[in-house]
C-alpha cells in the first residue's frame, strides 16, 4: 500500500494519522513479506532436495535392475578365509548390474550372449555366446544388457569370505 492510499485510508476510517501508525503498518507490511519470503523459500528448498537428491544418488550409486543371480554353489578352498562361488547370472533387456567391485577374482562363461561388459578406464567390451573373460579384484565394472532379448553367464568368483562378495560404487 502506498502511503498516499494509506493516508486516504485513515481519513475514511477516522484513523489516526500519525507517524507512528504509519511506521507502524510499514513494517508490519515489511515482516508479512520476510514471512512470506521465508516460507517460499524453504518450500522451494524442500522441493529441491525431494527431487534432486534421489536422482544424484542414484547417479552416484546405480543399484542393479533387470538382474537375477543364482548362487549355485559355494565351497571353502585350501587358502584360509577364501572362498569359491558359482553363480548364474541372467540380465534382462535393457537391465544392469551397476557399477561395483569384488574383493577377488571373477570369470566369467557366457552362456547366452551377447554380454556386454563395461569396465571403468577401458573400451566396453561384447562377449558371445561361448566367449570367456576375467575381472581383477577391485575392478570397477559392470554387465549391461542393451540387446532385446535376456543374456545369461555362469560366474566363478575366488574371494575373500570377510568382505562383502559385491559391493556397489559410485
Amino acid at each position: 500500500m502506498r502511503i498516499s492510499e494509506f493516508i486516504a485510508t485513515c481519513l475514511r476510517t477516522d484513523k489516526r494519522l500519525t507517524t507512528e501508525t504509519i511506521e507502524e503498518d510499514y513494517v508490519q507490511k515489511h515482516i508479512r513479506s520476510a514471512a512470506f519470503a521465508v516460507t517460499f523459500a524453504a518450500i522451494a528448498v524442500i522441493i529441491f532436495a525431494a527431487t534432486w537428491a534421489p536422482a544424484v544418488a542414484q547417479a552416484q550409486k546405480q543399484e542393479p535392475h533387470g538382474v537375477e543371480r543364482k548362487v549355485l554353489m559355494r565351497q571353502d578352498l585350501s587358502m584360509p578365509g577364501w572362498e569359491a562361488v558359482m553363480i548364474k547370472t541372467t540380465v534382462q533387456p535393457g537391465g544392469t548390474e551397476g557399477w561395483h567391485t569384488h574383493p577377488g577374482t571373477l570369470i566369467e562363461y557366457v552362456m547366452k550372449g551377447p554380454w556386454t561388459m563395461e569396465r571403468r578406464g577401458k573400451p566396453t567390451a561384447t562377449y558371445q555366446t561361448g566367449d570367456t573373460f576375467s575381472v581383477v579384484e577391485g575392478q570397477v565394472h559392470q554387465a549391461a544388457n542393451p540387446g532385446k532379448t535376456a543374456v545369461q553367464g555362469l560366474a566363478i568368483l575366488i574371494v575373500d569370505k570377510s568382505k562383502p562378495m559385491t559391493t556397489q560404487v559410485k
